[in-house]
């Protein structure tokens, strides 16, 4: 009895623990999909942002923290927030305002760089040993010690395990509740950051001066020296592995860890950055940015003021971000040529960041995190074609000014300025840009704005109206007068029988001025279909709708022709030598693309005929007269001849013998 009593609480314990479980699931989370959720952006650590930065050095704003900012680099999560650590050992949280949302203590300074996974959790390293996991409302979610300062910036994979480098030499691997899953030894301090190869690997660089490429299961693949220790992050581009060495040396390596070239600097490599267009851009101890194409070649060089350790940011333009010891942060485009800077008056370590509206983030060793964004001009709505008259607001990211042309031109402080809404009636295009109280001008935008009135119109359609066809599974085709897209009434699109009935499923697709209507299986052979578009079931791009219902008809007729009757008839003799053949079918027919028929005498001779088509008949006329007693074959090979509808005709042979005179 005391058994059946301990069995049963323990089933009302397990039965708890998995409702518990199953109404609190637990998923994996990888890398956020934001703007910029980790350090170099990606996990090949490419620098590359999908978002074009500022094309001028206008402060938006700057927030001091209580110590020095390295080389921790600013991340950005979906909603904005921006996030960033400081040598006062707090990780600070902002709104893309400046505003502080929260910060975390740490036992230290933060020198690493917080990684976002996709559930908005911020995964950074502290000098005082330890990994943090924090939430987006800065709670600790857990932590995890190492044996010294994790200087290194972590990377998820798609299964939320973290890998990141500590100073105690090792390599680890966590999974994403914190429980290490495996860690490797190194010879020396780890501050690179690892990037993840497509098949899971692991590559970091150690101040051992070994280059490591480590699995997934936490296995050396291989491993590859340099001349000195490698600070620099590694950059994976189009299969091939980049380091850069304290020995001045930027190493291209194969997945398998063999050397493919290599590029002498001035002096010890800090920083890497990779170009969509295979350009790799390193910061040098010797204060300039050098630009290497993937074959080893350089390709320019950019000097600043003192060394860069700062990683370079590639906006989606092209453009080049960086910072350097001599207190600047450059933007250069991708011909090596300074478009701008921007001085702090101390160190830029760490690397930009750049969010969707442009505004690029930064530290400095001056304590402050920097936001520099563009003056830009906002059109609502948006640009397109609307089938009424439109009121155009145009606004503005700064105080200032907003010039704008209604013919084409290009605006000038000379133009209109904006004070209220512009009504446009017909189509227009507007040019504007604006220039801000400090005198900071935005590019020139143009809004295309398309006023049309006119609603389409069904140009065609395939089968036409009322026609006959063979193909049991057609694809129907109605072509617009004009690029299409559903309206309200989209789903009352119908194709029914002669007796009403829907064909269930129909599948709908819109492609430029094209409507397609497919369905599973067949129709049914004989039955006749129309098809129905109502009036505002199709719209064109400016929201004009479909003013008058349209219908067209098919029917569906796969029988094959069939042969009713020949002159001669089959096996006949004593058939005249001027004989002209006669087939009757059962239906009209016409020649196909083929049209093969032959007449040949029972040893194999071809004889040369004309062939004639009237309505059910068929005609075949001997060039020459005949053989006498002859035994001729009359071959119409499959498919000579088809229906209107090109249902082709089966092969049939007859044969005739001729008179003996």
């Amino acid at each position: 009895m005391l058994n059946t009593k301990k069995f049963a609480i323990l089933a009302i314990t397990l039965l708890i623990v998995a409702v518990i479980l199953l109404s609190n699931p637990v998923s994996a989370a990888g890398l956020a999909d934001s703007a910029q959720p980790k350090f170099h952006h990606d996990q090949n650590n490419t620098g590359q942002s999908v978002y074009n930065g500022p094309q001028n050095n206008e402060t938006k704003w700057n927030y001091t923290t209580n110590n020095m900012i390295g080389y921790s680099s600013p991340s950005i999560d979906k909603n904005g927030t921006v996030y960033v650590g400081s040598g006062d050992g707090y990780l600070y949280a902002f709104t893309s305002a400046g505003k502080l949302k929260w910060r975390y203590k740490t036992g230290d300074a933060v020198q690493s760089s917080p990684t976002i996974d996709s559930n908005g959790n911020i995964y950074f390293g502290s000098c005082d040993n330890w990994l943090y996991v924090i939430t987006s409302a800065g709670k600790l979610k857990w932590r995890y010690k190492t044996g010294s300062a994790v200087e290194s910036s972590p990377t998820i994979d798609s299964n939320g395990n973290i890998y990141f480098g500590s100073c105690d030499g090792k390599v680890y691997a966590l999974n994403s509740t914190g429980k290490i899953k495996w860690k490797y030894q190194t010879g020396n301090f780890i501050i690179s950051s690892p990037a993840l190869g497509s098949d899971g690997t692991i590559y970091v660089g150690s101040e051992d001066q070994y280059f490591y490429a480590i699995s997934s299961a936490g296995k050396l693949k291989w491993r590859y020296k340099t001349g000195k220790a490698i600070y620099s992050d590694p950059v994976i581009h189009n299969g091939t592995i980049y380091t850069g060495s304290g020995d001045g040396y930027l190493y291209a390596l194969t997945s398998a860890g063999k050397l493919k070239w290599k590029y002498k600097t001035g002096k010890e490599i800090y920083s890497l950055a990779a170009g969509k267009n295979g350009i790799i851009y390193v910061g040098n101890k010797d204060g300039k940015l050098y630009a290497i194409n993937s074959s080893g070649k350089l390709q320019w060089t950019y000097t600043t003021g003192n060394t860069i350790r700062s990683s370079p940011t590639i906006g989606s333009n092209g453009t080049i971000y960086f910072g350097s010891y001599d207190g600047k942060l450059y933007a250069l485009n991708s011909s090596g040529k300074l478009i701008w800077q921007y001085q702090t008056g101390s160190g830029i370590e760490g690397s930009p960041a750049i969010t969707s509206d442009g505004t690029l983030y930064f530290g400095s060793h001056n304590s402050k995190v920097y936001a520099i964004q563009d003056v830009y001009v906002y059109a609502t709505p948006k640009a397109g074609s609307y089938n009424k008259s439109q009121k155009i607001t145009l606004t503005t990211n700064r105080t200032g000014i907003i010039y704008y042309t209604l013919n084409g031109t290009t605006p000038t402080t000379n133009s209109a300025q904006y004070t209220k809404a512009i009504s446009i009636t017909n189509s227009t295009t507007v040019k504007c840009f604006a220039v801000d109280t400090e005198g900071y001008k935005s590019q020139i935008y143009t809004q295309k704005y398309t006023i049309e009135t006119v609603p389409p119109t069904v140009v065609s359609v395939d089968p036409t109206n009322n026609k006959v066809i063979n193909v049991a599974n057609k694809a129907l085709v109605i072509t617009f007068s004009e690029k299409i897209k559903a309206g309200s009434a989209f789903s009352n699109i119908k194709v029914t029988n002669p007796d009403g009935v829907k064909v269930n499923p129909l599948y709908k697709v819109i492609n430029g001025k094209t409507l397609t209507l497919t369905r599973n299986g067949y129709y049914i052979n004989g039955l006749t279909y129309t098809i129905t578009l109502p009036t505002g079931s199709i719209t064109d791009t400016a929201g004009n709708t479909l003013k008058t219902a349209f219908t067209s008809k098919f029917k569906i007729d796969t029988t094959k022709p069939k042969i009713t009757s020949t002159n001669p008839a089959n096996k006949a003799v004593n058939i005249p030598r001027n004989k002209v053949i006669k087939v009757i079918f059962n239906e009209n027919i016409k020649a196909s693309s083929k049209y093969w028929i032959e007449l040949k005498t029972s040893n194999g001779t071809s004889v040369t005929i004309k062939k004639s088509i009237n309505g059910k008949v068929l005609t075949i006329t001997p060039t020459a007269q005949l053989k006498a007693n002859t035994k001729y074959y009359l071959i119409l090979h499959t498919g000579s001849v088809t229906d209107t509808s090109g249902n082709p005709l089966a092969a049939k042979t007859i044969n005739f013998t001729t008179r003996r005179t």
